[in-house]
């Protein structure tokens, strides 16, 4: 084997040392990328991560800015729907009429109202509501029409909760429904809200 020193590598052979210039250069290449470029790797992922975070971002803002566009093209819809819901709120002088009338929807319906016990006034948000309790005995079909005649009358009522039970002894046998018989009859609980402005 042949040893070579490294203080007359000028009488090595051209071979050997052209694989030690290689060798040194490769390792001052290595060492620089080291010291000087490695460092800015980690800024560079950080750029990155930042870059993908700011496309996330306009990508958010695209689609706000397309959400605020549908929402401002159906604004006119929005408005005539609000203007009419407006409209079919009661002031305080149609309130007996339209009590009236729920009261006459049950006699066309031939319902034997028992009670009928409007409640006080409750603020209600920017509107006023008065709760209404039925009590009313009728064969199922005259209250389930009662209740969608209810439902939709033009100005705004609000049907809370109800119940139909055929309990017998809660039963009063209406003169206006002659063709029912006691096993037909059932009595029905019902709570309305009525809005107004």
């Amino acid at each position: 084997m042949v040893h070579y020193d490294f203080k007359k590598i000028y009488e090595w052979p051209v071979g050997a040392r052209a694989m030690v210039l290689a060798f040194v250069s490769i390792l001052i290449l290595i060492l620089g990328y080291v010291i000087d470029i490695w460092p800015y790797q980690s800024q560079i992922n950080r750029d990155r991560s930042q870059e993908s975070d700011l496309k996330n971002q306009l990508q958010l803002m695209i689609n706000q800015q397309f959400a605020m566009k549908n929402d401002i093209a159906q604004l006119p819809t929005v408005k005539a729907l609000l203007l009419n819901w407006q409209q079919n709120i009661l002031t305080k002088d149609e309130l007996p009429g339209v009590l009236d009338d729920i009261l006459k929807v049950g006699q066309n319906n031939n319902l034997k109202i028992v009670a009928f016990n409007p409640a006080n006034e409750v603020k209600d948000g920017i509107y006023y509501k008065t709760p209404v309790s039925i009590d009313m005995t009728g064969t199922y079909n005259q209250i389930a029409t009662f209740i969608s005649q209810l439902a939709n009358m033009p100005k705004i009522i609000n049907i809370d909760a109800f119940s139909i039970s055929n309990d017998k002894s809660k039963l009063a046998l209406t003169e206006s429904a002659p063709l029912a018989t006691s096993d037909e009859l059932l009595t029905a609980e019902l709570d309305i809200e009525i809005y107004r402005k």
